[in-house]
């Protein structure tokens, strides 16, 4: 009877992981995986944010029940926030197109690394969301350039929007810091799909 129960929730588990609701921009190999009695889900949304949950592990217990004994939240460790400077758009001029969002900004302490990027499509807007992980360690800030490209392919020729989370306003302290949201467009020119 454990063994039926075990193999539901696994099934339940990694069909919940890999379908549309959850961390849509993953690469191809970075699906749920079990191994040694340990199922790692690597995106975990939530309502209000896709892929919040990073790299989250859940261990089969002797008792058939489910213990999480690791796991990230991306970003929400007070020093592992980032702050975003400047967003250039980038429009190829090949065919198919190629649109991607040219990131500068910074950390504020050093060690935290730049999690997974994903992005919704929706209404003719890109959600992109820019996360954070690791913990935090001396105050000094370090620069970072981040390339992302946005899913176009498929798209018919109009303006598009994008709209990029995650970094802080910059200056403005704990408790009082505010999640900064830049927002911008694109043209297609002609449809971008064979």
């Amino acid at each position: 009877m454990k063994s039926v129960k075990f193999f539901f929730l696994l099934g339940t588990l990694i069909s919940l992981a890999v379908s549309p609701v959850f961390g849509e921009s993953l690469p191809a190999n970075e699906y749920p995986s079990y191994q040694d009695g340990i199922l790692t889900i690597p995106c975990v949304d939530t309502p209000e944010h896709p892929c919040m949950f990073q790299d989250v592990k859940f261990q089969y217990t002797e008792q058939g029940g489910w213990q999480l004994p690791e796991g990230k939240a991306a970003g929400r460790c007070p020093f592992t926030y980032m702050n975003i400077d400047t967003v250039e758009t980038i429009v190829t001029d090949t065919f198919p197109v190629q649109v991607f969002l040219k990131v500068k900004g910074s950390f504020p302490y050093m060690g935290p690394v730049m999690g997974r990027i994903p992005q919704r499509f929706e209404d003719n807007r890109f959600y992109v969301y820019m996360y954070a992980t690791g913990s935090g360690g001396f105050p000094m800030a370090e620069n970072f350039e981040k390339i992302i490209p946005l899913s176009v392919y498929g798209l018919s020729a109009g303006t598009y929007e994008y709209r990029l989370d995650g970094g802080f306003v910059p200056n403005s302290p704990p408790p009082g810091r505010s999640l900064k949201t830049i927002v911008g467009s694109f043209v297609l020119t002609r449809d971008n799909k064979f």
